[in-house]
């Protein structure tokens, strides 16, 4: 389930946008820190952990379906398609 499903049945809760919200910034975040040498490793270490965080806060919702879904299903909400690694 995208993010924009899950919105469109009513199952996103204000405390989930904030999530969204902060998960698209992280990853907008830690997509340019690594690609930018002049980053340390600290501070993108820290950017990975806090995105997975998001990730984890999306995984550990106590929704009887929230296991049947995938890292990208639950991805596919926080990154734009084109700024997307390949697989």
């Amino acid at each position: 389930m995208t993010v924009r499903a899950a919105r469109a049945t009513g199952r996103i809760e204000p405390i989930d946008e904030a999530v969204i919200a902060l998960g698209r910034v992280v990853a907008d975040d830690a997509d340019a820190a690594g690609r930018d040498e002049a980053v340390s490793p600290f501070v993108r270490n820290a950017l990975y952990r806090t995105m997975l965080d998001v990730v984890t806060t999306f995984r550990d919702q106590t929704r009887p379906d929230a296991d049947a879904h995938s890292l990208d299903d639950l991805l596919a909400g926080l990154v734009d398609d084109e700024d997307r690694p390949p697989d």
